[in-house]
Parts: C-alpha cells; sequence; structure tokens
C-alpha cells in the first residue's frame, strides 16, 4: 500500500499599502472568487480523498478583509462601473491590467476575450490611442 500526502500551500503577497490602504492588484480576490474554493470543492468531490490546505496568515487577512467589504481593489472599482462613465484613465488601466493572463490559456480561449485583446495590441505606447476605439459594448465585455 502506497501512502500519499497532498499539502496544498496557499499564499500571495500583502497587495494592500498601508499608507493608503490601496488593494494593488486584484490576485487575492480573483482567486479568492475561484481557485481557492476551486481546489476545496474538488476535494468534496472526490471523497474519500484527502489533503491539507497551508494558508499563509497575509492572505488570510485579505481575504477576509475582503469578505468584510473593508477593501475593493482598482480593479474591481473599475468594472463596476459603468463603461460611458469611465475615465480616460481609467480605460487605460483596463487596457494595461485586464489582459494579465497567459493569451493561449485564458485569452483566446474565449473569442470575444481574445479579439479585444487584438484590438489593444501589444505596444503601450499606443493604448492612449486604442482606448478611443474601444467603444461602451466593447468595455462592458472587458
Amino acid at each position: 500500500m502506497i501512502h500519499l500526502a497532498f499539502l496544498w500551500h496557499m499564499h500571495q503577497p500583502y497587495y494592500r499599502d498601508h499608507a493608503t490602504g490601496e488593494t494593488l492588484f486584484p490576485w487575492v480576490r480573483l482567486h479568492g472568487t475561484k481557485d481557492y474554493y476551486g481546489m476545496a470543492a474538488l476535494l468534496r468531490e472526490r471523497a474519500p480523498l484527502k489533503a491539507t490546505f497551508n494558508w499563509v496568515p497575509c492572505l488570510v487577512e485579505q481575504l477576509q478583509a475582503f469578505a468584510r467589504g473593508e477593501v475593493e481593489d482598482r480593479s474591481l472599482q473599475i468594472a463596476r462601473k459603468h463603461p460611458d462613465a469611465l475615465e480616460e484613465d481609467e480605460i487605460l488601466y483596463m487596457l494595461r491590467a485586464f489582459f494579465r493572463a497567459n493569451r493561449e490559456q485564458m485569452i483566446y480561449a474565449y473569442p470575444r476575450y481574445g479579439e479585444l485583446f487584438d484590438k489593444r495590441g501589444d505596444d503601450p505606447a499606443r493604448f492612449r490611442r486604442t482606448a478611443r476605439d474601444f467603444s461602451t459594448e466593447d468595455l462592458r465585455d472587458l
């Protein structure tokens, strides 16, 4: 008989700026709503398979702050706005930040997302001009 132990080490850096209170990146929220829960849910479906999850304290603290509604990250704040109410700097932020994903596995796997990525292009120096080409529908979809 083989005895095997699965140990998942869940961690994220501390993304909160102590001076401003701003959450700098969306990774805790995004992984918290998808990956962390999803792994535990998979184990429930695969009983009697067991695993140990190690959650580092700064990750737990950040997840709890999101759950209590004490923090939001800029990506979430912008995504909640109606596209017609977005300022130019918010649209530029979207073009820079909303495509931080693996192109083949996560962007081009979804045709509309790939279309928006292609529309944005790869040259950050052109994003300001490209932003003018994004319609209300494009921004809503992004």
